[in-house]
């Protein structure tokens, strides 16, 4: 699970228009965004509804990210077991997303 979510977060980054992006605020938006992806499966809608809802409701920080969402949307509904679901998971996105742009960063 660790590789995919550093594999998304990388891929997240470069929708971020911005010469030095401040990853620990685009790391942040992105766990916000997971989180509700989370807690739109918790209850219980559809990957498709969803993902509407996602964008249509998304801040401005969060619609930057609108070409990634799908694959967010597809990561949480189709890769996450249901047991793992829980309050954390933006959390841990956001840990991952800062662990792989400082990886990124120190080479």
């Amino acid at each position: 699970m660790r590789a995919v979510l550093a594999a998304i977060a990388l891929c997240a980054a470069p929708a971020v228009a911005s010469a030095a992006p401040d990853f620990e605020k685009e790391c942040a938006v992105q766990g916000q965004l997971v989180q509700k992806i989370v807690d739109k499966r918790l209850e219980g809608k559809g990957k498709r509804r969803a993902e509407r809802q996602i964008r249509r409701d998304a801040t401005e920080d969060e619609a930057r990210y609108d070409s990634v969402i799908a694959a967010m949307v597809d990561y949480v509904y189709l890769q996450v077991p249901e047991a793992q679901l829980d309050a954390e998971m933006g959390a841990a996105w956001e840990t991952q997303c800062l662990d792989a742009a400082k990886q990124a960063n120190s080479g």
